[in-house]
C-alpha cells in the first residue's frame, strides 16, 4: 500500500495542476455520493422499523403510496404483517424482504424524510 501511495504521489507531481484539481473534484463527488446513499439507507431502515413497531402503520403506508406511485399498498401491508409475525418467532426473512421492497420502490427520498419527522 505504501509503495502504491508513493507511486501515485510521483504521478501526481508530474501531472498538470488542472488535472489534479479535476481528480480531486471526482474523488469529492464519489465520497459525497456514497454519504448520500448511506443516509438514504439509514432512513429506509428507520422507516422499516417504524412500520414494524407502529400501531397505525396503515397511515404511513397510505402516505408512502401517495408520494410514490410504484408502491403497492397491498403488497406492502402483506410484507409488514408477515414481518411482524416472524419477528415474534425470531425469523428476520420478511423484515429483510420488506426493506428490499422499500429500497426498490421508494423513489422519493424526501417523502421518507417527512414521514420520519
Amino acid at each position: 500500500f505504501r509503495r502504491q501511495m508513493l507511486h501515485i504521489e510521483r504521478l501526481l507531481r508530474s501531472c498538470d495542476e488542472t488535472l489534479v484539481s479535476h481528480l480531486e473534484e471526482q474523488v469529492n463527488f464519489t465520497i459525497s455520493k456514497k454519504l448520500a446513499n448511506n443516509t438514504k439507507f439509514h432512513r429506509l431502515e428507520q422507516l422499516r422499523n417504524s412500520l414494524l413497531t407502529s400501531d397505525d402503520y396503515m397511515q404511513i403506508v397510505n402516505k408512502l403510496s401517495y408520494s410514490n406511485e410504484s408502491v403497492d399498498k397491498n403488497k406492502l401491508r402483506q410484507l409488514i404483517v408477515k414481518a411482524r409475525d416472524n419477528k415474534k418467532t425470531g425469523n428476520v426473512n420478511y423484515s429483510t424482504e420488506l426493506f428490499r421492497y422499500l429500497r426498490d420502490n421508494i423513489l422519493n427520498d424526501e417523502a421518507v424524510k417527512e414521514l420520519l419527522k
